[in-house]
């Protein structure tokens, strides 16, 4: 009997271990989608930016030319993210982003698209 309930408190240790692990590997993911698309955003890749918009936003946005216009006055030139909350295949990242004196507060909604986070979200307003 104490074999089998040590086997099962391993079991469900690693199933645990496992969670968790993916967890971490979410946040990271995510976090590193944002910056690569703040990047495009700084870098002016308007390409680069839009294929990494989901659907929805594609929709609301029209095409990518509208696109162009969106992007060129938000060029920061600097952002840190100080939150990143995963919740099962969507993603909240959070934080600032600077063009000159002007700071932006930025949230970014991704969703789990495959193994892609995908913009899902955007929220940029001057910080008063």
């Amino acid at each position: 009997m104490k074999n089998k309930l040590l086997t099962l408190s391993v079991f469900v240790l690693l199933i645990l271990s496992l969670t968790a692990c993916s967890a971490v590997s979410g946040l990271k993911t995510a976090d590193e989608t944002a910056n690569a698309f703040m990047q495009a955003l700084k870098d002016q890749d308007n390409d680069t930016s839009w294929n990494m918009l989901a659907q929805n936003i594609k929709d609301e946005v029209g095409d990518s030319s509208t696109w162009v216009d969106f992007t060129a006055p938000r060029a920061f030139e600097s952002w840190n993210f100080t939150s990143t909350n995963v919740y099962d295949s969507e993603a909240q990242v959070d934080g600032e982003a600077k063009i000159g004196v002007e700071t932006y507060n930025v949230t970014l909604v991704l969703d789990l698209d495959g193994d892609n986070w995908l913009v899902s979200g955007i929220n940029f307003n001057l910080k008063e």
